[in-house]
């Protein structure tokens, strides 16, 4: 079970969102992408980032 069912939790656009923070982290685990870094990243707008 990963992490006790969080994925069916968040759901899979939440966790794409998700994916996307973490490959922005740096070693102290701070990020600060832009919406729209995180929108083009996965392909979708800058409306639907903010709103997952």
């Amino acid at each position: 079970m990963f992490m006790d069912g969080l994925v069916r939790e968040l759901g899979s656009e939440r966790l794409a969102v998700l994916l996307a923070f973490a490959s922005h982290m740096d070693e102290t685990g701070s990020c600060y992408p832009k919406q729209e870094q995180i929108a083009d990243m996965l392909g979708i707008s800058r409306t639907t980032a903010t709103s997952e």
